[in-house]
């Protein structure tokens, strides 16, 4: 099996930078502009959802920064398996031979691949912190903890799925 790489998207992480920043304005705006003025709902409260506007924006902007200036392919599929650095939540190598079924599931309009494993332990324990505490919610949400859209990629959804799944069924004809 040849490698397959497939790069960041500079435009889509510029994007998501973008995007990041008016969450950390909008926070900010609501926190320290807009709480104290409005009778709606209790002052408190609508900070709250401006800090947290702010910290959502934070993250994704130190994320998008450093997407930017990683050089390393986001995700590649060879005859090992699914290398994936594609997200926050990326567990690396994704051997074929761990790997159960493929399930799409979609949340708003952002589709992902599912990848469900013989053992979703050992990449949720492999992980940091936060990281970790992402895949173990991954897990309980969707019955895996690893997932990967094309959000961040220079391809389709589409030739994404396809390049995974028969990536898979190539791996299970040989073996």
């Amino acid at each position: 099996m040849s490698e397959i790489e497939i790069p960041r998207s500079r435009q889509k992480i510029i994007l998501l930078t973008l995007g990041s920043l008016l969450f950390i304005a909008a926070g900010y705006w609501i926190s320290i502009e807009i709480a104290d003025e409005q009778t709606r709902l209790p002052t408190l409260y609508v900070k709250i959802i401006g800090i947290i506007s702010i910290g959502f924006g934070s993250i994704g902007f130190i994320y998008s920064l450093k997407s930017l200036f990683n050089r390393k392919h986001s995700l590649i599929i060879n005859n090992k398996g699914v290398i994936d650095n594609s997200s926050g939540v990326s567990v690396g190598l994704i051997k074929w031979s761990d790997i159960t079924d493929i399930e799409i599931t979609q949340v708003k309009s952002t589709k992902f691949i599912l990848l469900f494993v013989e053992n979703p332990e050992h990449y949720i324990n492999n992980s940091k912190s936060f990281k970790k505490f992402l895949l173990k919610s991954n897990h309980k949400m969707y019955g895996t903890p690893l997932s990967i859209s094309s959000t961040s990629l220079q391809c389709t959804f589409d030739d994404l799925e396809k390049e995974i799944r028969s990536g898979l069924e190539r791996y299970h004809s040989l073996n």
